[in-house]
């Protein structure tokens, strides 16, 4: 298995890291620990006024798998880094330009609070 390229850059002003490629369940595992530390040093930096985030794509076909690790590194993430929630829910439907649903799913990896 061909790990995909990540693209790290991110937006100071906004705190948006960009998002790499759609990942599978074994390379979330991998990916997750290292962008959470790099989050955390973000945040204890105070390098921006901002919480940063960085989105995980994936297939929709993933999304239970994906929901499973999520739960499962909650007790494991650095102490200022979450994963982003609304109404209860961590995943996140695409949206094509159209507005409607594609067949990708995205989950956010973010800082607990502002700087």
């Amino acid at each position: 298995m061909a790990l995909v390229q990540f693209n790290l850059t991110f937006d100071p002003e906004g705190g948006d890291m960009g998002r790499g490629s759609l990942v599978t369940a074994e390379e979330f595992d991998i990916l997750v620990p290292h962008i959470g530390y790099i989050l955390e040093c973000l945040f204890l930096g105070k390098y921006s006024e901002l919480p940063f985030r960085y989105g995980f794509e994936f297939n929709m076909r993933e999304a239970r798998e994906i929901q499973n690790h999520i739960l499962a590194f909650y007790s494991k993430l650095p102490t200022h880094v979450e994963f982003y929630e609304t109404n209860g829910k961590s995943i996140f439907e695409m949206r094509g330009i159209s507005g409607g649903v594609s067949s990708s799913g995205i989950c956010y990896l973010v800082t607990k609070h502002a700087n």
